[in-house]
This record gives C-alpha cells, structure tokens and sequence, in this order.
C-alpha cells in the first residue's frame, strides 16, 4: 500500500482543517475495508505526517496546523488502540520507549509503542516528561530496554544529557536511539556509544528484537510499578 501525494495532501489537510473528526472519515472514505494497525501506522499515518512536516519545512503550512494535525494522529491513535495496562510487572518483553526531554515530535514515538504492545511487549510510554523525571521512571522501572526517540537536532544536548544519567544510574539497561534524525546526522549519535541506533522505525523493531534475544534475567528491582500517563498535549 502506498498513498499517492494527492492522497498524503487532502488527508494532511482533513487533519488540520477538518475538525476532530475529519482526518478519521476522510481514511475511513479513502480505505472503506478495514486496515490492519500496522497498515493504519505505517503505510497511512506515517506518510501523512512526514508529508506535513515537509510542508512546513517548505513554509507552506504553520507550526501551529501541524501539530494539530500530529494531536489529532494521536488521539486517533489512543481511541482505537486496546486500553493499556496500568501496571507494569515484570516480563520478558518490556521496554521503556520516551522521547528526549525537551522535542515536541511525540507521535512517532507514540506509534512505536502502539505497534509494539500489538507485539505482545508491555512499553511504558513516557512523552514530554524533563531529565529528571524520566530518569526517574527509568530508574523504577523493571524494564532492561530503553528506546529513545529524537526528531530534531535542536535536542541533541537534551539527548546527550539523558544517556549519561542513563548509563550512570541504569548501567545495565540497552539503549536504542532512533529517529529520522540518526540517518541524517549519525556521527553525534556514535559518539553516544549506544546499544543500537535506527533511522526508520522498521531498522528500530529488527534491533529491539534483537536487544532482546542479548538481554540477561535482571531481578534486584520490585516487580511491580506504577505507569505514568503519556501526556499527548
């Protein structure tokens, strides 16, 4: 399945001009049988948000329409997906997906960790969150796994800062670093001497599998604890 640039416009634009409800109908109108949740992440919501992000690298659309757009991805995102657990307990395929302090591109990050717990992996979801508080939930958390979402050179530092509480606190937990960002600019990203590092989100889900499969039985932290909830202000 691939949307033409006809079809990645008119459903940019229902996004942020079409009311709540607009993007929602104008892919149920283009795909009247029902897609898959992968096909609705990758092959829909995807393009659509990467075709607006290019429009305003263009200056054709403001800042502002586009992150209606991506909220509004989002929400459709959260209404459709299985309710999430509020606990984490300790298991296999767990990880911890967040975005770096301080970068407002969280809905990929949102949609990594949607497609994953359709995997079967429980992810605490930590979005818009400060250093601090996400070495925090880092910290406390049972999870051996943390992806790191970056979109934008602007939070570079916010990314440096954050893997060395990381590694300082949390020695013993993989990092994946992944993002448009990592294929555009990687020798920064090296530097970070990282677990693993992805440009697309299907190189990033080949690595966590793999992570996975290196990962060893850790058992000195409570079994249980609590989730905050994603933030998708």
């Amino acid at each position: 399945m691939q949307l033409s640039t006809e079809d990645r416009d008119w459903l940019g634009q229902e996004f942020m001009f079409g009311g709540a409800a607009g993007g929602r109908a104008a892919i149920a109108s283009l795909f009247p049988t029902n897609l898959t949740r992968r096909e609705l992440c990758l092959d829909v919501l995807r393009p659509v948000a990467d075709h607006l992000g290019a429009m305003w690298l263009r200056d054709e659309v403001t800042f502002m329409s586009v992150r209606v757009a991506t909220s509004r991805m989002e929400a459709l995102l959260q209404t459709t997906a299985d309710p999430a657990d509020v606990l984490i307990t300790k298991k296999r395929k767990q990880a911890v997906f967040a975005s770096v302090p301080g970068d407002d591109h969280t809905f990929g990050i949102q949609m990594a960790a949607d497609l994953q717990r359709a995997k079967g992996w429980d992810i605490q979801l930590v979005a818009n969150a400060n250093v601090a508080d996400l070495l925090a939930e880092i910290v406390h958390s049972p999870a051996e796994i943390l992806g790191l979402s970056i979109g934008s050179s602007s939070s570079m530092h916010a990314l440096y800062t954050t893997v060395r509480m990381v590694k300082l606190h949390r020695p013993d937990i993989k990092i994946l670093v992944s993002g448009a960002l990592v294929g555009i600019d990687a020798l920064p990203i090296e530097r970070l001497s990282v677990t693993a590092r992805a440009d697309c989100f299907e190189r990033a889900e080949t690595l966590l599998d793999t992570m996975l499969d290196t990962t060893p039985t850790r058992s000195t932290y409570s079994d249980v604890v609590t989730v905050l909830p994603p933030n998708f202000s």
